[in-house]
C-alpha cells in the first residue's frame, strides 16, 4: 500500500549514538496512506493514523525500531478503518438519498 520506507544500515546510528543490530531495519510509516485516509475518508480516524505515522517516523530516527513498528501497525489499522468508514458513510448517504427522494 505504501512505498515510504526507512532503511537503517548496520553499524552505528551516529546522530543518537545508538547501536543498530547487524541487520537492516525496515519500518513502513504509511504516511501517504494516512494522509489520504484523513483527507478523503473519515477524517477523525485518519487524523489518528497521521499522528501515529509521524510517531513511527520519529522512533525510527531515534533508533527505537520495535516501538516504530508498533506505531506503524497502529497507523495502518486506523488508516484502513478510516477508508472503510468513509466507504460505508458514502454508501449510506447514496442509499438514503435514492430511497428518500
Amino acid at each position: 500500500l505504501e512505498l515510504s520506507f526507512f532503511y537503517i544500515s548496520s553499524g552505528i546510528n551516529a546522530e543518537y549514538g545508538g547501536q543498530v543490530s547487524g541487520e537492516v531495519a525496515e519500518v513502513r510509516d504509511y504516511r501517504f496512506l494516512a494522509w489520504f485516509a484523513c483527507l478523503c475518508c473519515c477524517w477523525p480516524l485518519g487524523l489518528v493514523a497521521v499522528i501515529k505515522s509521524h510517531g513511527s517516523r520519529d522512533c525510527v530516527e531515534k533508533g527505537q525500531f520495535e516501538e516504530a513498528r508498533e506505531k506503524s501497525k497502529v497507523a495502518l489499522f486506523y488508516a484502513i478503518a478510516s477508508i472503510i468508514g468513509g466507504i460505508i458513510a458514502i454508501t449510506a448517504v447514496i442509499y438514503l438519498r435514492r430511497n428518500l427522494y
